[in-house]
């Protein structure tokens, strides 16, 4: 398990990122290309928008505590 467990630490970013590929191949296999490239787009934003606002809530946070 501990060998296991170090394969997944070591290999962490390879394993994730080969998940998201399998994920983005079916779903043009499922809805289209453009689709799935507009649904991308759209995540993306959303993910960037709300890393925005978590940093602009812990900013004030932190101005909040001196």
């Amino acid at each position: 398990m501990e060998q296991f467990k170090g394969f997944l630490s070591e290999h962490k970013w390879a394993i994730i990122l080969a998940a998201a590929g399998i994920l983005y191949v079916l779903l043009c296999f499922e809805i289209g290309f453009w689709r799935t490239l507009l649904l991308t787009i759209v995540a993306g934003v959303c993910v960037y928008v709300g890393a925005m606002l978590d940093k602009k809530k812990n900013n004030k946070d932190k101005l909040g505590d001196d």
